[in-house]
């Protein structure tokens, strides 16, 4: 059930946007350090973004596990992270 309202609600930012899912190739996850979530994230993730129509595989990365949970600075770290992953 946590996987299937993440993937929808992945899915639903994606049409938003107008982004098709092979265009993704960095998530920065939550990954807050528990398996049945953390587990869950990444199978809503596998189901959103198929690795079988890529030309590229996208890429799973997370803060926090490298930093700990700061609250409000985590959310920075990750956008300074993303940013430096891109480039």
């Amino acid at each position: 059930a946590q996987e299937t309202g993440y993937a929808e609600a992945v899915t639903r930012a994606l049409e938003h946007a107008n982004v098709p899912a092979t265009a993704i190739s960095v998530v920065e996850s939550a990954s807050i350090g528990l398996s049945a979530v953390d587990q869950a994230e990444a199978t809503a993730l596998a189901k959103v973004l198929p690795g079988e129509a890529r030309a590229v595989p996208a890429i799973l990365s997370s803060v926090t596990p490298q930093i700990g949970h700061t609250l409000g600075v985590s959310g920075m770290a990750a956008v300074l992270k993303a940013t430096v992953e891109l480039e």
